[in-house]
């Protein structure tokens, strides 16, 4: 349940509060030290000092103890009460809960930025005087009221209109001879690369809409580097016949290998790994990873996978295994005969 503190008590806290706020930045600072002092949580002080600023005058709300409205008012708007204008005594423009129309708000801070003050500034006083308004939603307002749905429509697609001629204008170049447009070096720019020059010549673009424009325009950024080829073939080698003549199934286990190996890119490179397959499982029955193309790397597997047939007590008979692989270099098919022969 909630802590039921005295009047005395109260009154005695808000005016610590008000004793110590020269020495504070702000109010809730101020609250925070006189909380600590006496026990008391800070937004419970808030309260009770926003409450005491109403009881006072000094604020508009509702009154702790007669529950009337009031707030601070000019000595003639107070005469005006006093002669009945104003029964409940308050001469605030905003009455209690009472909030001004969304126009109205936006018409007063887009007066106030004509007079070349700033959105914040100006929702900071409205805030302050008792309007609550955040600058966002000023904005969302003012985008509401001023600018229908089709017009936001028309104004984007002008957007990404200018865009992609901006990129246009970058990525190709006239040529005078045959008057037609071709592809400038600009044009195997990627996508960072053309919002970096879009920005050189004064267009700020996002690196999504840049991605959206050169993607309208079929542009695609063109990688330095040369490709990795697993596999070079010997042109002056002999290849082994296929075996197999492509067919790929297998009756047993341990019938049919499939060799081949490939590369994985990773932080610290490529690393190449050969691997072993058996037809029938579809297992993987070795492999074996390196840094280079070496014969061992194709060679290990095999080793690696003959080794484990005889350890299982199957080892390796003449015409029962066949171990296939595709455009192997012409001195490592040698290497696979010795091996099997073996």
């Amino acid at each position: 349940m909630p802590k039921k503190y005295e009047q005395e008590f109260k009154d005695r806290a808000v005016r610590l509060v008000r004793e110590q706020l020269p020495h504070y930045r702000t109010r809730t600072e101020a609250c925070i030290a006189v909380g600590r002092q006496e026990g008391v949580a800070r937004e419970t002080l808030r309260k009770w000092l926003a409450q005491a600023e109403v009881d006072s005058g000094g604020a508009a709300g509702c009154h702790e103890r007669t529950g009337r409205r009031g707030g601070p008012v000019a000595s003639g708007e107070q005469e005006a009460g006093r002669a009945g204008s104003d029964p409940l005594g308050g001469g605030d423009f905003l009455r209690g809960s009472t909030r001004l129309p969304e126009a109205m708000i936006v018409g007063f801070i887009d007066t106030q930025r004509c007079h070349g003050h700033a959105v914040e500034s100006v929702c900071a006083v409205l805030t302050s005087q008792g309007c609550q308004v955040a600058a966002r939603s000023y904005r969302r307002w003012h985008c509401r009221t001023t600018t229908a749905p089709a017009a936001r429509v028309c104004q984007r697609a002008w957007d990404e209109a200018a865009l992609m001629n901006a990129i246009h204008s970058i990525a190709y170049r006239l040529d005078e001879v045959s008057g037609t447009y071709r592809l400038a070096p600009e044009g195997l720019y990627g996508r960072r690369k053309m919002q970096a020059a879009l920005a050189r010549t004064g267009v700020r673009a996002s690196y999504g809409r840049v991605h959206s424009a050169m993607a309208a325009l079929c542009l695609n950024g063109v990688r330095r580097g040369k490709p990795v080829r697993t596999t070079i073939a010997n042109k002056d080698g002999v290849r082994a016949g296929d075996l197999l003549s492509r067919d790929f199934t297998a009756d047993a286990p341990d019938t049919t290998w499939v060799a081949d190996f490939t590369y994985v890119r990773t932080w610290a490179g490529f690393v190449y790994v050969a691997f072993i397959l058996d037809c029938f499982s579809q297992r993987i029955v070795a492999w074996h990873a390196a840094t280079s193309k070496a014969t061992a790397l194709v060679m290990t597997p095999l080793r690696m996978a003959l080794w484990d047939r005889d350890r299982n007590g199957h080892p390796v008979t003449a015409g029962q295994l066949i171990s296939h692989s595709d455009y192997a270099e012409v001195l490592v098919k040698p290497r696979i005969r010795e091996l099997a022969c073996a």
